[in-house]
């Protein structure tokens, strides 16, 4: 496969707790796909959920999402 470097602005924070379609990220409750988790658990308080400027949301373990995002001020 080829190499690809990130250049996208997204939203994201750190998921705290999960129930039925929301996640808590910080101290928000934010909507999310019935499918989410589908390809494994994040770990509550380190891995994070990701919005994308077109609505898309996903998550991401702590070390990759730290390894490709700086934090936009």
């Amino acid at each position: 496969m080829k190499k690809y470097r990130s250049h996208k602005i997204v939203e994201a924070g750190v998921i705290q707790d999960k129930v039925a379609g929301r996640v808590k990220v910080d101290d928000e409750w934010v909507e999310v796909p019935d499918n989410i988790f589908a390809r494994g658990l994040p770990v509550f308080g380190a891995d994070y959920l990701v919005r994308y400027e077109d609505g898309y949301i996903s998550w991401s373990p702590k070390k990759a999402f730290e390894d490709g995002y700086d934090e936009v001020t």
